[in-house]
């Protein structure tokens, strides 16, 4: 059983005074979702089965940054890598998380590479970034 204490502003303050991080140890940290299209035809990447394709921007993306690559079966879902995690969320979005970097220089940087990497799967892949990860046109049904 919990026991239970009143609560007032001194415990209150001292919840979150114990749960402080100190600033030497501040981190910052950011996700950056994409949602992919099929450049020729406008249609969501398949996961598989032709250039433009999830698991063709997954290997894509492993062949350009050292990363190891995440499995469900035999199925290529992530990345993980020194830059963060590439991870396939649902509806097919590609989501890069950054490592947590002291300086926000570092993390800007991070960023700038993986969204080069990005860009170059429209070429090489015929894939179409939407700014969105979100579909803006078809129904979740499809």
């Amino acid at each position: 059983m919990q026991s239970t204490c009143p609560l007032d502003r001194q415990t209150l303050l001292q919840y979150f005074l114990d749960a402080l991080t100190p600033r030497a140890d501040w981190r910052v940290g950011m996700e950056v979702e994409r949602l992919g299209r099929v450049a020729a035809t406008g249609r969501p990447l398949p996961y598989d089965g032709a250039e433009a394709s999830v698991r063709g921007v997954l290997e894509f993306y492993r062949d350009r940054r050292p990363c190891s690559p995440i499995l469900e079966a035999d199925y290529l879902i992530g990345l993980d890598g020194s830059f963060g995690n590439i991870t396939l969320e649902p509806g097919g979005q590609v989501e890069w998380s950054s490592k947590p970097k002291r300086h926000l220089s570092d993390l800007a940087s991070e960023m700038t590479e993986h969204m080069a990497v990005l860009g170059d799967t429209e070429q090489a892949l015929g894939v179409k970034w939407l700014e969105e990860a979100v579909d803006p046109e078809l129904p979740v049904s499809e």
